[in-house]
């Protein structure tokens, strides 16, 4: 895949990118890892039909959701009321 290319990562990457995520995210509680969830998730979602089962993308949209909430509940504990402050922070 090219750095400028429209083309999607492999679904198999994206899914062990957000596995990778939640683990780091369970230890720190971090909104900006919550926000790359959420992203992951999106690009998981993105994937076509031919590529994406329909229990896979159930799953993915579901998760998206309680990831929303997630992020939703760390940014607002925080004090943030920006969602670009916290997402311009580096883990």
């Amino acid at each position: 895949m090219k750095p400028d290319s429209n083309e999607l990562p492999p679904l198999e990457n994206i899914l062990v990118a957000a596995l990778y995520l939640a683990t780091n995210f369970a230890k720190s509680g971090c909104p900006r890892l919550s926000h790359l969830i959420m992203h992951q998730l999106e690009f998981v979602l993105s994937h076509s039909a031919e590529t994406l089962s329909p229990p896979v993308r159930e799953t993915c949209q579901r998760l998206h959701d309680v990831w929303e909430q997630i992020h939703a509940e760390c940014t607002h504990a925080l004090g943030d009321t920006e969602e670009s402050e916290v997402t311009r922070r580096v883990h």
